[in-house]
């Protein structure tokens, strides 16, 4: 886990935040000045200020986390990603935004989030077990209920996909195993996968059962790089 001071416009209106960088292949838990906790996922970056001034505790959020947020009904908090601004109303929530991801998606575990698409279009309220996903490249978002299980999985280490595309599986794959995958086959990218990866399955057992699901699937891992063809 690397911290570095940042003094930038482009974070909380020109004041100093934290950035918090958790690299590839780790999992690491922050404890925010307001005594919020936050658990970041591999190649995730979190930047927060030392302490929360203002009307409002926020923070921005480039990857996923799990947020489980000290509750104050005079300082709202929000997480302010490149899609989204999620508020919390006293609760507990997922949020994965990568940039090299095509989707942002915000998930409910308990109480209520207020998430407000950043086109300044939509604004919706989630339940427990409800998801917002947003699709970069269509510009819409679907409000949906979702599992949980699927959701949190990454805290465990593992990796469970359900009907996403290939191009989204080995975007993951990258991020919890280090390496860099080159997908030459451009007819695998948007082939649709439903599978499940425990934390302790090897590089090499992961993309043997992707050979084993996948008609035509061929790699080949060379140290940190993996060739799909």
């Amino acid at each position: 886990m690397v911290f570095v001071a940042v003094c930038t416009k482009s974070y909380g209106g020109g004041s100093c935040m934290g950035r918090m960088f958790c690299p590839r292949r780790e999992i690491r838990t922050v404890i925010l000045p307001d005594h919020s906790e936050v658990m970041v996922n591999s190649g995730s970056s979190l930047f927060y200020p030392a302490e929360f001034k203002g009307k409002n505790r926020n923070i921005y959020l480039s990857g996923e986390a799990k947020f489980s947020v000290s509750p104050d009904k005079k300082k709202p908090f929000i997480v302010k990603t490149q899609d989204m601004s999620v508020e919390a109303l006293g609760t507990v929530f997922n949020i994965s935004s990568y940039p090299d991801d095509k989707k942002t998606a915000a998930s409910l575990v308990e109480g209520k989030i207020k998430v407000d698409i950043n086109s300044g279009q939509e604004s919706f309220i989630l339940n427990p077990e409800e998801q917002i996903v947003y699709d970069r490249e269509t510009g819409r978002s679907e409000h949906k209920h979702v599992r949980l299980d699927y959701v949190l999985a990454w805290e465990k280490g593992q990796m469970v996909f359900q009907s996403v595309s290939l191009y989204t599986v080995i975007k993951e794959i990258e991020r919890n195993h280090g390496v860099t995958v080159y997908l030459n086959s451009k007819g695998l990218k948007d082939e649709r996968l439903t599978v499940k990866f425990l934390h302790d399955e090897t590089l090499e057992e992961v993309f043997y059962t992707l050979q084993q699901i996948i008609a035509g699937f061929k790699y080949k891992i060379e140290g940190d790089k993996v060739y799909i063809y």
